[in-house]
């Protein structure tokens, strides 16, 4: 599932929900969609979380931001 209009993601941001994905899986389609998005020109920044019962579907996206913005900052 993409994801453009959840609160937190801005024009040029992007999430993707991944059903049944671990935290190796979810690496590998960030790995993908960098990879792909590249051999077009664009450059992005991805980071990846998996949902745990503690933190829930929130944390992960909270996570997932913090880890995007980290790589963002190191380009």
């Amino acid at each position: 599932v993409l994801v453009q209009s959840r609160q937190g993601l801005g024009g040029d941001e992007f999430g993707i929900l991944a059903i049944e994905c671990d935290q190796a899986g979810a690496n590998a389609l960030g790995a993908r969609v960098k990879k792909a998005l590249g051999q077009r020109a664009v450059k992005a920044s991805v980071g990846s979380a998996v949902r745990v019962p503690f933190t829930g579907l929130q944390g992960a996206w909270e996570t997932a931001d913090r880890l995007m913005y980290e790589e963002k900052r190191e380009r």
